[in-house]
């Protein structure tokens, strides 16, 4: 039977791609779905039990996707946002989701109504977040403490704090947290101290172990040696991948499957075939069987009764007796190499409930996704990856949404090759942001890497270029090319043209790089910060200019070990703008590298500016804008913030300089302020109610009609100004 389909809260009519969705008043489209990644601790994946849909948590709110059309079916949570775990009950009736703020919610899938809702004593965002199949319990935990939190799913109250070993809780981190199948157990991994506590059951080993306990009381039941664990469909065995115990204490990595009788706590059983890291484990239904894969690109399945290994499969699903594949001709190519190991194709199996093996395999050296049926041998589709989208965590749910994919596209009996449609759309981390001289372009960096192409008229995402580069900063010139700085190490930069990316315009080697990296408008020369230590070993933070087309660079000794926090050429290149986290604004004459002026405030200095004219520089600090002189940095005028805690962080002129905008810092309020000023009188001309959490850059289009501001929510919303402001 299906699942319940969400109720489609937000949906726009003959918008497919939710461009539009649960738009705030005055945004005229928004681009990006909101950031997804697990390194920065927002966002999760989960896919219905049914295999029919799934949701998708960002920074933005909850997205609801068709699994066979791969569309957004529904946007939920986009009040709050913010939201980084994710989980459905068994039935598929209830999802619980948790955010930032340590709330945790249980929502009726097909209303979209709150069951339940309970609020984390221990930490504010949870990591990990896990239903109990009987739908009866909530469990959090946060990968960088020790202590899991277990909460009614219905009353919200929290019943149980399991915890590890007391002497090593302070230092434990979590990998794992689940349920067994009759949900009388909770089992979570952890990383622990090496010394061996009282009534430890496990081999001779180190760290990390698996601890099970009671849901409701927090009792522990065991504790076994290992991690990546996984429980029998009938609750009495626990796998986990561990440690060798005759290999005369070489445990680093953990290349066994131990087999364990919970009730009992002996190990029945331990496989060793495996000549890499298991990464992966699963019981089949029947619970007679086990499969696992390691790191090298193999998959085993074992027969618990007798210890017996079954099958041996390597890289493709290709069984290990037949190796005449030309794509494992050459891997072992590869293989042969000194580097072999990063190309090793990563593989997790799954069982389908009535007892079909299949796998995902795709290498880390591509974005090629193939889902395999194991006991046959046939490979049945294959899925173009997207890393800069969301569900496209490769360690995570993007194998499962694969096989779902697969199998809901009646596409289990041939190859077919597929795109994930939806996943296509990128994901951004935009700081900073600019328009193309005409208009029509906006770009922004990548969650990870490279630089993000936004169609402006077309609303979607264009390109995503240099996916392999950092960049630390860009700069759209006149002519409508883009200067990008790479970031190579923490030593190095290279300048680009983004048309022509191999082709290398300057290289910077300065030891000590730091950030922020800023271009001149003009595309001559760049800033940036550097750390050093002077003779009495106190860090010092100089400036350095490079010009690039002489390839020469200048020092500029700013007498001060506090970080910069932002800095901004003026509009002809000739001044640099800087402020510090001690609150101390510098001004520059790059030309000659003298200082001009200094001014001094009471707070730190989150975002800085020039006017287009060159003439006025706009600074924000805690509770106030002040706008100085650009001759002398004399204070012209101050502009209190409301009185709501809005912290103003991103600022931008308009065009033609009469204008200023600025974006809030994230203070827990449910939405980002981005208010319009005028900059002769001060005057609050309009707010706009938008992002999640903070708006780290804006931007106006050249024409001044529309701003775009971007979030750490991992989304750009453009704005239309022309209501409010005098063109």
């Amino acid at each position: 039977m299906s699942n319940p389909k969400p109720a489609p809260f937000n949906v726009v009519p003959n918008d497919t791609t939710g461009t539009t969705w649960a738009l705030p008043e005055g945004a005229i489209f928004r681009l990006g779905k909101g950031t997804h990644s697990r390194h920065a601790s927002l966002g999760d994946v989960a896919l219905s039990p049914d295999g029919t849909h799934f949701v998708a948590g960002t920074g933005m709110g909850l997205w609801w996707y068709d699994v066979s059309s791969m569309l957004p079916i529904a946007l939920w949570e986009t009040e709050q946002g913010l939201i980084n775990g994710v989980e459905f009950s068994k039935d598929g009736k209830r999802i619980a989701i948790t955010n930032w703020d340590g709330i945790v919610k249980v929502l009726d899938v097909q209303s979209g109504d709150c069951l339940a809702k309970m609020k984390r004593k221990i930490y504010l965002a949870a990591n990990y977040i896990a239903f109990s199949p009987d739908s009866k319990w909530v469990a959090t935990a946060v990968s960088n403490m020790s202590v899991i939190e277990v909460f009614g799913a219905k009353c919200g109250e929290c019943v149980s704090q399991p915890q590890p070993d007391a002497r090593g809780k302070d230092r434990n981190t979590t990998f794992e947290l689940a349920f067994s199948p009759n949900s009388k157990i909770i089992a979570a991994t952890f990383t622990t101290p090496v010394e061996a506590y009282d009534n430890i059951v496990s081999v001779a080993t180190k760290e990390p172990y698996t601890y099970l306990w009671h849901p409701e009381t927090g009792e522990r039941i065991a504790k076994f040696a290992g991690g990546k664990f996984t429980f029998s469909p009938d609750s009495r065995l626990l796998a986990c991948a561990s440690p060798d115990d005759t290999e005369n204490g070489a445990v680093g990595v953990h290349r066994c499957v131990s087999v364990w009788d919970i009730e009992t706590k002996d190990r029945i059983a331990c496989f060793r075939e495996h000549k890499n890291r298991v990464d992966n484990l699963i019981f089949s239904p029947c619970g007679q069987f086990l499969a696992s894969s390691d790191s090298g690109g193999t998959l085993r399945v074992w027969e618990i009764a007798t210890g017996v290994q079954k099958k041996d499969y390597t890289y493709y699903g290709v069984d290990s007796k037949n190796l005449l594949v030309n794509f494992l001709r050459w891997m072992l190519k590869k293989v042969a190499s000194e580097n072999a190991g990063r190309y090793m194709p990563w593989v997790k199996p799954f069982y389908s409930p009535e007892g079909t093996l299949y796998t995902t395999v795709f290498p880390r050296s591509t974005e090629i996704i193939e889902v395999w049926d194991v006991d046959r041998c046939e490979k049945l589709s294959t899925y173009e990856r997207q890393t800069e989208s969301i569900g496209a965590e490769w360690f995570s749910e993007c194998p499962q949404l694969a096989i779902a994919h697969t199998l809901s596209n009646n596409s289990a009996t041939s190859d077919k090759t597929h795109t994930f449609l939806t996943l296509r759309e990128p994901t951004c981390y935009p700081e900073p942001l600019a328009f193309s001289p005409n208009g029509k372009t906006l770009a922004s960096t990548g969650v990870r890497n490279g630089v993000v192409f936004w169609n402006v008229e077309g609303k979607h995402g264009h390109k995503i270029l240099m996916k392999d580069r950092h960049i630390g900063s860009f700069t759209f010139l006149a002519n409508g090319s883009l200067l990008v700085v790479d970031r190579t190490d923490e030593n190095s930069l290279e300048v680009c043209d983004i048309r022509k990316p191999n082709k290398i315009i300057d290289s910077i080697s300065i030891p000590g790089l730091s950030w922020p990296i800023v271009f001149a408008p003009t595309g001559d020369r760049i800033a940036m910060a550097r750390v050093t230590s002077n003779k009495d070993g106190n860090d010092e933070r100089p400036l350095y200019i490079w010009n690039i087309q002489s390839h020469e660079n200048m020092e500029l000794d700013t007498g001060h070990s506090d970080g910069v926090t932002s800095m901004m050429f003026s509009p002809d290149g000739r001044q640099l703008v800087l402020g510090r986290w001690n609150g101390i604004v510098r001004l520059w004459n790059v030309e000659i590298g003298e200082e001009i002026a200094a001014a001094e405030t009471c707070d730190t200095i989150r975002g800085i500016t020039f006017s287009p004219c060159g003439n006025v520089i706009a600074g924000a600090i805690e509770g106030e804008i002040r706008l100085w002189s650009a001759e002398n940095l004399s204070l012209i005028r101050t502009i209190p913030q409301p009185e709501n805690n809005q912290r103003a962080y991103a600022l931008a002129f308009s065009p033609c300089g009469r204008h200023l905008a600025s974006g809030a810092w994230w203070s827990g309020t449910k939405k980002m302020a981005i208010c319009l000023w005028n900059v002769a009188t001060g005057e609050n001309i309009h707010t706009f109610w938008g992002h999640t959490t903070d708006v780290q850059s804006l931007a106006f289009s050249p024409d001044g009609t529309i701003l775009a501001s971007g979030s750490f929510d991992g989304t750009i919303l453009l704005w239309d100004v022309t209501p409010y402001l005098d063109m």
